[in-house]
């Protein structure tokens, strides 16, 4: 067993973490913190928030030697050992970690150290001095109150937590329990309309994949303030970050452009649920975080989850069909205004995520193209083509149903070029001129 003990220090924003582990053998044991995490595709450093760590085993203080900026080493010794460090947290954003006196929230990546060797090991986290008036909110599996427990390493860093003044909103979609947890600054909202149109959206998406689904609860954690903005998928959870005056007015007739967004961030982050966190490049299988993981595929993974986005939000009726089209006329329109897209291919773009399109510049606009946007747009011609060459027999739905069948029976991920060989596969249709217009 791994056993994490997590202490807030709210005034200095920091979180204190006892690590502990058997080590049952007299070996040197290798500990270390992701460089990155899954679904933002750029080395972070997370390790340069750790602003102490020390070591002890058995009782007595051992040294811990840095074989690198991410890496740490204990001597030879077997027993119980004891890891202590800090973690600054003062990142506003869904991939990080952030404590205050009002809130504390992060991402499993940026806080906990794996211990190499033990990653199949059950994994333990307990939060023994929250203030009682704190709520936490997460899909970790609870064994009580303040504790909870997974299976592996792997599963304890795809569990974000909330933890504050929480309100919760459930409702159920397919027979399946989600839950909202809202957390922040935000005014009184149309709470009745909110709640209908998210369950409709996880409806029209839990409808279009065969079952059983890859999770069998739901969390969306949404933090409201002033111009946030921002999603990271998880199995069975997101971490979302939304303007407060972007949820619906109870006067509100038709989805304005603030709310519509903010649906449409929600049926983003939930359609990844299957593209990306299940269907995945086969180099994700596992992930590395210790480097980058480069892959031709985003624009499979982000492109088509950003041109279903939309496109449930129509099929779910929570937007009109006129609202969907001035949607797709804008995500033309951006694209179409970017030099870069004739000088990036999809391909490249998506391979080059690391370095260009996270690490924008004032030349950006004129040297790279989006795999989100102009990945979308490609998604939307490749089933406008399927549909026509099928005449209606298949459709892009049919494909991604087929590659999250293929998943749910293999647990493999897709080979470098081999998404565009399946769908072919699948449909008995001649696509290669379309796949190399769209992407090379």
């Amino acid at each position: 067993m791994i056993n994490y003990k997590i202490t807030p220090n709210f005034l200095s924003h920091e979180w204190h973490i006892t690590l502990s582990f058997t080590q049952p053998n007299d070996y040197e044991t290798e500990i270390s913190l992701p460089n990155w995490v899954p679904g933002s595709y750029l080395i972070r450093d997370f390790a340069r928030h750790i602003t102490h760590i020390n070591a002890c085993c058995n009782g007595k203080a051992q040294p811990l030697t840095q074989t690198s900026k991410n890496y740490w080493q204990t001597p030879a010794l077997n027993g119980a050992w004891e890891i202590y460090y800090t973690v600054y947290a003062f990142d506003l954003s869904v991939r990080g970690s952030f404590l205050s006196t009002e809130r504390g929230f992060f991402d499993g990546a940026c806080l906990f150290l794996k211990v190499h060797g033990q990653e199949e090991q059950p994994h333990q986290v307990e939060f023994p001095t929250l203030p009682h008036t704190w709520q936490i909110a997460t899909t970790l599996p609870q064994i009580s109150a303040t504790t909870f427990q997974t299976a592996s390493y792997a599963e304890l860093i795809d569990h974000p937590v909330e933890t504050g003044i929480i309100e919760f909103l459930d409702f159920e979609a397919q027979g399946i329990p989600h839950r909202i947890a809202l957390s922040g600054i935000y005014p009184d909202f149309d709470l009745t309309r909110f709640l209908a149109d998210i369950q409709k959206i996880c409806e029209t998406e839990l409808a279009m994949f065969p079952s059983p689904a890859p999770f069998t609860e739901y969390l969306f954690l949404l933090h409201l303030g002033d111009n946030l903005y921002g999603g990271l998928e998880h199995i069975s959870s997101t971490a979302l970050l939304a303007d407060r005056h972007s949820l619906p007015s109870y006067d509100m007739g038709e989805a304005d452009k603030a709310y519509t967004e903010l649906l449409g961030l929600f049926s983003h982050e939930y359609f990844h649920a299957w593209n990306v966190k299940s269907i995945k490049p086969a180099v994700f299988a596992p992930y590395n975080l210790d480097q980058e993981n480069y892959t031709e595929q985003l624009w499979a993974f982000e492109g088509i989850t950003s041109y279903y986005d939309d496109l449930f939000l129509a099929r779910s009726k929570t937007i009109s069909p006129e609202a969907y089209l001035t949607l797709l006329a804008q995500g033309i329109t951006r694209v179409q205004q970017t030099q870069g897209r004739l000088k990036q291919t999809l391909a490249q773009s998506s391979f080059s995520a690391w370095d260009k399109f996270y690490k924008q510049d004032e030349n950006s606009p004129n040297a790279i193209v989006s795999y989100y946007q102009k990945g979308a747009l490609a998604a939307l011609c490749l089933d406008l083509i399927i549909r026509e060459k099928s005449q209606g027999k298949y459709t892009l739905d049919s494909v991604m149903q087929q590659h999250y069948l293929d998943w749910c029976n293999t647990h493999q991920g897709i080979p470098e070029k081999h998404w565009q060989s399946r769908c072919q596969e699948m449909t008995g249709l001649d696509l290669e001129t379309f796949f190399q217009t769209a992407l090379y």
